[in-house]
């Protein structure tokens, strides 16, 4: 099964004050970081950024939301990129997650296709995680529809389609005891510096974000 990467940058994010993908983190802006992370698990990586965003290397597509649906958020982005994919398999990460998981992505995904489900979410204290999960691209006339109601939660899209949420007790050990920090998000100042502190904390980012297999330099 070949796995399809879509990241969704955003743009200027008023209660952080900046954009979120450029965020640094031990001398790499937070979407470099995600992209050496998830290229060794995917065959093709789509950065869907309405703000300029430059790549050199040739797997990675950088694109804008589709035009009639710009600015409908992470629904919008994740339409966008199904619409560039060339694999049936789409892995979603928000580009907000500092330690989004390679790991949890190749699991959500082999159970997808297991089950054959439209998607599968992780799950942690009664809340699902949308935003770092793993979807069918059958599904897009569906976020289509959606998108052209204005229905613009990911929320929504689950209550249309056959999906699967992963809670932490059906997680390998690897990822199960890092799921508190692997599905934290930053909105604020405040969570960017909690982040940094939490990533100083468990030291070198490779042998305890990602458990992959792979070097990140």
């Amino acid at each position: 099964m070949k796995l399809s990467m879509v990241i969704t940058a955003g743009g200027q994010s008023s209660r952080m004050g900046s954009r979120k993908d450029q965020l640094s983190f031990r001398g790499k802006c937070l979407l470099d970081l995600l992209i050496d992370r998830f290229k060794s698990i995917s065959s093709e990586l789509i950065i869907v950024a309405n703000e300029p965003v430059v790549m050199f290397e040739p797997m990675i597509k950088v694109i804008e939301d589709v035009e009639c649906f710009k600015g409908k958020g992470p629904l919008a982005g994740l339409y966008s990129g199904m619409t560039e994919a060339v694999n049936d398999y789409i892995g979603l990460i928000a580009c907000d997650m500092p330690f989004a998981s390679a790991e949890l992505v190749q699991f959500m995904a082999a159970k997808m296709e297991e089950e054959q489900l439209d998607a599968v979410v992780p799950s942690f204290q009664n809340r699902l995680h949308p935003l770092l999960a793993v979807y069918h691209r059958r599904i897009a006339e569906k976020i289509e529809q959606l998108l052209k109601e204005d229905q613009r939660s990911i929320k929504a899209l689950l209550a249309e389609i056959h999906y699967k949420k992963i809670s932490p007790d059906e997680l390998p050990d690897s990822i199960s005891r890092e799921i508190a920090s692997i599905l934290f998000n930053m909105n604020t100042p405040e969570d960017y510096h909690m982040a940094k502190m939490m990533m100083q904390k468990k030291g070198d980012e490779h042998e305890l974000c990602d458990h992959d297999g792979t070097n990140q330099h």
